[in-house]
């Protein structure tokens, strides 16, 4: 019976401290999900930006290669990767073009 009243004690103590400190423990509850917040945000930031400096540098290494390829004389550095397609014969729409 002792240990019954003993922890009904503990309960009651612990809601009253609660309910004295509600405002206490809400506010920090915000502040610590706000740090989290805007610490994901940081990462998810600093990953796109990584990613963009990522995207440029393949860019630049594109853009040298095909320039080497221009200075050597080959046909790759004009047209990259897609060259243009071989007629064998004049499209039917440039008769609209050329008289």
């Amino acid at each position: 019976m002792t240990g019954i009243l003993g922890h009904l004690f503990a309960v009651l103590l612990l809601v009253g401290i609660i309910a004295h400190f509600i405002w206490w423990i809400i506010g920090l509850a915000a502040i610590v999900l706000m740090a989290w917040t805007l610490k994901r945000a940081y990462r998810d930031m600093c990953a796109a930006r990584d990613a963009r400096r990522r995207q440029l540098a393949e860019l630049a290494a594109r853009a040298d290669r095909q320039h080497a390829w221009v200075m050597a004389g080959d046909d790759r550095g004009i047209y990259g990767d897609y060259p243009p397609a071989c007629l064998n014969r004049e499209p039917t729409t440039w008769r609209y073009v050329v008289p």
